[in-house]
């Protein structure tokens, strides 16, 4: 509705000033830390595209992803059934800690690859970013193929994915507004696998990622995070059975992989511990009733970057 599109479209225009902000603060920064003439100040990004229309790309990127996670959150939730939109809130939930498990080599090689190019030593960046792409195809895999196999497990994808509709149907009987588990799961699983088998091009999407931002191409950045949103709108609109109711040189040694390894695992933990409060709560207001559980959606549908990062972060 108006006044949650106000807030939602609102807080991202302050967010696009601020950066805005700290971009011309640092431009200064850089102005009167001039060395001697001659020598360069700031890196130019590999592509040569003018520095204003590559500072455009930060603006574009964050916009093209705050946008579409906005519209899809009031689409689904105007779309779909309650045990359907719970079912949906249960997958997420649960789904983004195990991503994280699998994740922890591509967080730390996206920052690394920045780092480095940041700074100019360009040395390590070939180790890091096979690291990173041959780590991210084979941990996503596993960790999607995991998740497909608990997808066909029936006792395990019916608690994950309806919480709390059995008590549902003992409570009303017969009621034909309330499908039973397994209806729920056949019709919620789709949405699982899809959801696990991006990982692995995720994980490697997040290793260019880091090569783009530290190699300042920030242009290139938010255009592929801008067509990165629009294929599901293509697909949305394509697909029309989707629209029935119902994303200077360093010093310090180079990237090994234990040390990859060690520097993920910490923040794969950091992640999970985040994480735990807001996956406890969804499936604890699941087996409280669906209305409670419907009631989270709904404030995520309201706000989704801000309900969304309070869950996640």
């Amino acid at each position: 509705d108006a006044p949650s599109n106000i807030v939602n479209y609102g807080s991202l225009a302050v967010l696009e000033l601020c950066i805005c902000g700290v971009i011309r603060w640092l431009d200064g920064v850089r102005a009167r830390l001039q060395p001697v003439a001659g020598q360069e100040t700031l890196r130019t990004p590999p592509g040569g595209i003018p520095e204003k229309w590559n500072q455009l790309g930060i603006y574009v990127g964050v916009f093209a992803v705050t946008f579409s996670s906005v519209a899809m959150a009031d689409s689904t939730q105007l779309a779909l059934a309650v045990p359907q939109r719970n079912s949906m809130l249960a997958a997420a939930a649960f789904l983004r800690p195990v991503k994280e498990i699998f994740q922890f080599l591509e967080d730390t090689t996206s920052v690394k690859i920045a780092f480095a190019m940041g700074t100019g030593n360009y040395e390590p960046i070939k180790t890091i970013v096979l690291i990173g792409v041959i780590g991210g195809l084979l941990a996503g895999s596993v960790g999607a193929a995991l998740m497909t196999g608990i997808a066909y497990w029936p006792e395990a994808i019916e608690v994950l994915l309806a919480p709390g509709s059995t008590g549902a149907t003992e409570l009303y009987p017969g009621c034909s507004l309330l499908p039973s588990s397994a209806e729920i799961v056949e019709s919620a699983r789709s949405l699982w696998l899809l959801t696990c088998w991006t990982w692995p091009f995720q994980f490697c999407a997040m290793v260019l990622t880091g090569l783009l931002m530290g190699a300042r191409e920030f242009a290139l950045f938010g255009l592929s995070s801008m067509a990165a949103q629009f294929v599901p709108r293509i697909f949305f609109l394509l697909r029309g059975f989707l629209r029935r109711p119902g994303n200077e040189h360093s010093n310090a040694r180079a990237l090994g992989f234990w040390g990859a390894l060690a520097d993920g695992v910490l923040a794969m933990t950091l992640d999970l511990v985040l994480q735990a409060c807001g996956t406890s709560a969804v499936y604890v207001a699941g087996f409280q009733g669906l209305d409670s559980i419907y009631q989270l959606s709904a404030a995520g549908a309201a706000m989704p970057h801000s309900t969304r990062r309070t869950q996640q972060e």
